[in-house]
């Protein structure tokens, strides 16, 4: 798809394979939201994040793992390959991007990682790097955008989309289907605002 992508009423979308229209129109991109719906542009910030998988190794960790509230995350599956990722703040503001490229600095700061603080030698298999969307609140946008009847959204999930992006989903439907009821993230919520800059 092509952005900004208008509400049902505001015209046709634009796609690789031609035009479509829709009565009802769902934007779950998360961290492209605030490129696909402008709207949420001063709510939501892309931000590309990186994974990297070794190749199978000997147990080093029991568990998942959440280190310095979520800036590295890390866990071992049972066929050994270990799959850590996070670091964002070693690139600062250059993470808050749309680009997906990976970062050689934050690659480095990984495999740093698991050489002196796990005390493996990283193989590394796999890397790659995604753009998430974080919101003002933490919270997710989700719902039909205000204003522009028939367009639904559902991003800003700050890096943790897994957990509550199925009952966003399940929202979504229930509201197209006709069933109201109060949504867990709306998505015509105001922006958050710091008490402490007020």
């Amino acid at each position: 798809m092509h952005g900004p992508i208008p509400a049902p009423a505001e015209g046709e979308i634009s796609t690789d394979g031609g035009n479509v229209t829709a009565k009802h129109v769902v934007v779950a991109a998360d961290g492209a939201l605030p490129a696909l719906v402008p709207q949420y542009a001063g709510r939501v910030r892309s931000r590309r994040l990186h994974m990297v998988a070794t190749q199978p190794l000997p147990q080093a960790i029991e568990t998942m793992v959440y280190a310095r509230w979520g800036l590295e995350y890390l866990q071992q599956r049972l066929d050994g390959r270990i799959l850590v990722g996070g670091f964002s703040d070693v690139d600062a503001d250059d993470s808050y991007t749309d680009s997906d490229a990976g970062s050689p600095l934050i690659w480095d700061r990984v495999e740093t990682y698991l050489r002196e603080d796990l005390g493996v030698e990283p193989a590394v298999s796999h890397r790659w790097a995604g753009v998430v969307g974080y919101s003002d609140d933490s919270l997710p946008y989700v719902g039909e955008v205000p204003g522009r009847d028939g367009l639904y959204v559902s991003g800003g999930y700050s890096g943790v989309g897994n957990v509550p992006g199925f009952m966003c989903g399940r929202d979504i439907a229930d509201a197209i289907a006709g069933e109201r009821r109060d949504p867990l993230f709306p998505a015509n919520r105001e922006p958050w605002t710091d008490p402490a800059r007020a």
